[in-house]
């Protein structure tokens, strides 16, 4: 439900909202999330295999995470102010820390098994926005980036409170635990903002319309990841859990392949009449945006596909091996863009979001098969 919320609410801010406008928009949050991730010292990450430590971290990476990243956000504001900080470029720099705030706060309350609080923070961190979205378009025809700045920050106060209790509870000592062992879960943090720098590349290279476009079109149907996405979330601190018994460990990680690559199939053959409905209910503004929209949907399964290879790698604490796949496949995508902008080959963009994933999901698949649960290897690595 969740997913569908953040996909509806996209659509129906790209509908009212000028295509340049939704490109700023998208862009800023690109910007936000590079800062994010870059700032949080791979908390996000750490804290599912939490189960898996010797010393509790859950306080100390808590407030780590939370001052590093508010510090980032208030320095990429003020540096932004002189740029042209307009009320599209705020929604995006919001809907980013929001989104930042939230990664941490959802892996603090699974690796802790609070599913409740961390399902409900799911919902209602993409509910608000939608709501406040729905109500401007059908009230007023447009959605104005003030109004979806205000409903942006509200994921940002959810994401500070609902982990603050069980952070205090576990106390923030010792620091220096969460910078110990750390380069490893910073560097697969870092990985994801690659990607990131897609949106910056293609301003470069090609017009805001073409943006608007490939943001629609990669943003909207993001949320098709976030359904394996979440699943291997909550599976990485159980599968952590079993590395001491290797039989154990293999059952979990076979069911969930199974779901992953089941969920790749069913995304397939959805693929097209899916972006029919994208494009009617974005409006005919992006009709030019068809193939880009399949293509994207289709990168979307794929990387569906290299999560469940990517939990096993972070469940035995090699992160540097996704780090791996991560950057070859987006340093290809990010050529691929450069290519097509310096050849003027607007059709290259629709191969961008397939070949891509379809190097992460190579590279993944042999990280994973190289690693092999080692009990005596997990200690050490917990004991670290």
């Amino acid at each position: 439900m969740s997913s569908a919320a953040l996909g509806v609410c996209l659509i129906v801010v790209a509908r009212g909202t000028l295509v340049s406008d939704f490109g700023v928009l998208m862009t800023a949050y690109a910007t936000g999330l590079i800062v994010g991730l870059v700032a949080g010292v791979g908390a996000p990450i750490r804290v599912l295999r939490a189960p898996a430590e010797s010393v509790p971290l859950h306080g100390a990476l808590y407030a780590v995470h939370l001052t590093l990243v508010t510090v980032a956000f208030v320095v990429l504001f003020v540096v932004w102010v002189p740029i042209g900080l307009t009320w599209a470029a705020a929604a995006g720099f919001l809907f980013a820390l929001g989104d930042t705030l939230q990664n941490y706060a959802q892996a603090h309350l699974t690796s802790l098994n609070e599913q409740r609080a961390a399902n409900f923070l799911v919902l209602v961190h993409r509910l608000v926005p939608l709501g406040v979205a729905v109500w401007a378009y059908v009230v007023t025809g447009a959605v104005a980036m003030s109004a979806l700045s205000a409903a942006f920050a509200v994921p940002v106060i959810l994401g500070v409170s609902f982990p603050l209790r069980s952070a205090l509870a576990a106390g923030v000592r010792p620091l220096h635990r969460v910078f110990s062992g750390w380069l490893g879960y910073w560097a697969y943090a870092c990985s994801a903002t690659a990607n990131q720098f897609q949106l910056p590349l293609l301003s470069a290279v090609a017009g805001s319309t073409l943006v608007g476009l490939f943001s629609m079109s990669s943003k909207v149907v993001g949320p098709i990841t976030l359904l394996t996405t979440s699943i291997a979330a909550v599976i990485v601190p159980e599968l952590a859990r079993r590395t001491s018994t290797p039989p154990a460990f293999a059952s979990l990680y076979r069911k969930l392949l199974a779901v992953c690559f089941g969920y790749f199939a069913l995304v397939l053959m959805l693929a097209y009449p899916a972006s029919m409905v994208i494009i009617a209910l974005a409006g005919s503004q992006y009709n030019a945006a068809r193939y880009l929209v399949i293509a994207s949907i289709v990168g979307a399964g794929i990387s569906a596909c290299s999560q469940g290879f990517n939990a096993k790698l972070l469940a035995v604490g090699a992160p540097g091996n996704a780090t791996w796949a991560m950057v070859i496949g987006a340093a290809v995508g990010l050529l691929m863009i450069l290519a097509m902008g310096l050849t003027e080959s607007e059709w290259m963009l629709c191969l961008v979001p397939v070949v891509s994933q379809g190097v992460v999901l190579s590279v993944m698949v042999y990280a994973a098969r190289s690693v092999s649960v080692d009990p005596v290897r997990a200690r050490r690595v917990a004991d670290s």
